[in-house]
């Protein structure tokens, strides 16, 4: 699919890499399918719902509208500052149904991550994940398991989780 030179080729050129139906794309964009299939089929080069549906299918607008510059936005993956133990599990568990006040910030790098977890430890902050696939991306090797009362590194794997960065933090 090599023809982008519409609003609608350029929405059927994303669900097609994305290996999204209509319907799946129109839920992300929040928008009904009926709207989608409509800008499609009529091959529209504009509509006032293009920055909604960029939003929603994770492109820059102005890609989506007029073809120029890139074409992905680039991910930031969310960072939660654990306290302890009980805050990283219910984390891990996306429990909705619990409400948690969690310091967060945006990670500037490894976009396909999803989400990132940090301790403070005193001028440092170490930022980990358990979702590392392909460990040719880390030049290092440090694991880092969360305890009742604190934490514990090592070079031996001793928890799923492993050291991304450690940050020097400003302290005042």
């Amino acid at each position: 699919m090599k023809n982008k030179e519409t609003l609608s080729d350029r929405i059927k050129l994303v669900l097609f890499e994305e290996g999204l139906s209509q319907a799946e794309g129109a839920r992300r964009c929040s928008i009904s399918q009926q709207t989608l299939n409509y800008i499609i089929k009529n091959k529209l080069n504009q509509s006032k719902l293009a920055n909604q549906i960029a939003l929603g299918l994770g492109v820059r607008s102005e890609w989506l509208i007029s073809g120029k510059g890139e074409k992905r936005v680039r991910r930031q993956p969310t960072v939660f500052v654990i306290k302890d133990l009980e805050m990283l599990n219910i984390l891990m568990m996306n429990r909705n149904d619990v409400h948690i006040d969690v310091e967060t910030f945006k990670f500037d790098g490894l976009p396909e991550l999803d989400k990132l977890f940090a301790v403070k430890n005193n001028d440092e902050l170490i930022i980990f994940s358990n979702e590392i696939k392909d460990l040719k991306i880390m030049k290092s090797f440090e694991y880092i398991k969360i305890l009742e009362d604190g934490f514990e590194l090592s070079e031996n794997k001793i928890s799923e989780f492993l050291v991304i960065e450690k940050r020097k933090r400003n302290v005042k």
